[in-house]
């Protein structure tokens, strides 16, 4: 099996077990997976990630929550790409 079927078939796994995904996507099947999915599962997997770190470290919930106050009060949504403190 070479890695993009690997990739394929794990997304489509997903898919078929959970139920959250399953929103996520919007999709009621999943017959042939395109590359938006490909990054609708990434996209899903780290913010999973990232909610399960923010609910067992502080560091990471503060850090959530700061970013979240900067989205939130950002009129663009946070659509724009965001130069790191100290490079601009």
């Amino acid at each position: 099996m070479i890695f993009e079927e690997w990739i394929h078939n794990r997304i489509r796994d997903t898919f078929n077990i959970d139920t959250e995904f399953r929103q996520f996507t919007g999709k009621k099947d999943l017959e042939e997976v395109t590359r938006q999915d490909i990054e609708n599962f990434q996209f899903f997997r780290l913010r999973k990630t990232i909610d399960y770190a923010s609910n067992k470290s502080t560091f990471y919930r503060d850090l959530d929550t700061k970013i979240g106050e900067i989205r939130s009060s950002d009129p663009s949504g946070g659509r724009t790409e965001r130069t790191p403190p100290g490079r601009g």
